[in-house]
C-alpha cells in the first residue's frame, strides 16, 4: 500500500501498524536545486521504506527548523518549539488510532528538535512508540564510498544534487560551482549559511551523477527499513521484560 494513497475505508479494514511521517524543509539549495529539496527527498526515502515495510506513508510535512538559511529569499522555517509541537501532536494523533509504531524520517539537518519530540511522545502514551531516523546518518558508510568527498556534502553539493537527478531532475536549474567553507558543520551553531557560503552550496555539486543518487537512494531505503525493524523489536522487547 501507498499510504498516503490509501482510503479510510482500505485503512480501517488493514492490519498496519506502521505509519511513516517524512519530514523535509523549505529552504535555499543554492541556485541549481529547489527549495523543496529536503522535503523531496524524504518523501522518495520514506516511499522507498514504506513499501518494505508495509507502512502507512503520510504526506510529507514540509516545513522544519531552517533558522541556519535565513537570508535567502524563498526559506521559511518554523521555531524548534513549533516543530516539536506538530510532530507530537501527529505522533499521538496516529498512536490513537492504533499506529503502534511511529516512524518520524528526518532529511533535514536543522530539525534537531525532533529526537526530544519523539522522547517527548514516548513519554506521553504507552499506546505506541515512535523513533526518529535520518536515513543519510544510517548510510553515512555506503554514502562515503558512492561519493569521493562525502565529508564535504554538507548542503545542496554532489550527494543532493544527485538525489535530484533520480527524484526530480525536471527541477534542476543548470549548475552551481563547488563550494566548502573551511569549516566544520557545526559552524550552523553560531554562523548563518550565508557568511560561509553566499551561494549557499557547501559541497561539490561537479561530481553530481544520476548513477550516484540512484545508489545513494537505494542504500539509505535499505539501511533505514532495516534499522526500523530491529529498533522496534528492540523496544518491545524491552517493554515485554518481566519484573524481578
Amino acid at each position: 500500500m501507498k499510504g498516503a494513497l490509501n482510503t479510510t475505508a482500505e485503512l480501517a479494514e488493514s492490519q498496519i501498524a506502521l505509519a511513516i511521517l517524512p519530514v523535509g524543509a523549505t529552504e535555499q539549495h543554492g541556485p541549481h536545486l529547489p527549495l523543496a529539496t529536503d522535503s523531496l527527498e524524504a518523501e522518495a526515502v520514506a516511499c522507498g521504506v514504506a513499501e518494505r515495510l508495509n507502512g502507512f506513508l503520510l504526506p510529507t510535512l514540509p516545513y522544519g527548523n531552517s533558522q541556519a538559511h535565513a537570508g535567502f529569499r524563498g526559506t521559511v522555517s518554523l521555531s524548534p518549539t513549533t516543530l516539536l509541537a506538530v510532530v507530537k501532536e501527529l505522533a499521538l494523533d496516529l498512536i490513537s488510532q492504533a499506529f503502534r509504531r511511529v516512524v518520524v524520517l528526518n532529511m533535514h539537518g536543522g530539525n534537531l528538535i525532533l529526537r526530544p519530540a519523539v522522547r517527548e511522545i514516548n513519554q506521553s502514551t504507552d499506546e505506541g512508540r515512535a523513533i526518529v531516523v535520518q536515513p543519510y546518518s544510517l548510510a553515512a558508510s555506503e554514502l562515503a564510498e558512492i561519493f569521493p568527498n562525502y565529508g564535504d556534502e554538507v548542503h545542496a553539493g554532489g550527494f543532493e544534487a544527485s538525489m535530484m537527478m533520480v527524484i526530480a531532475p525536471q527541477a534542476i536549474e543548470g549548475g552551481a560551482d563547488d563550494a566548502v567553507p573551511d569549516a566544520s558543520p557545526e559552524a550552523f551553531d553560531y554562523l548563518p549559511m550565508r557568511r560561509m557560503s553566499p551561494s549557499g552550496v557547501w559541497g561539490r555539486p561537479s561530481q553530481a551523477s544520476r548513477e550516484r543518487g540512484e545508489r545513494a537512494l537505494t542504500a539509505m531505503v535499505e539501511k533505514t527499513a532495516a534499522h526500523v525493524t530491529q529498533a522496534f523489536l528492540r523496544i518491545e522487547d524491552s517493554l515485554h521484560v518481566d519484573d524481578p
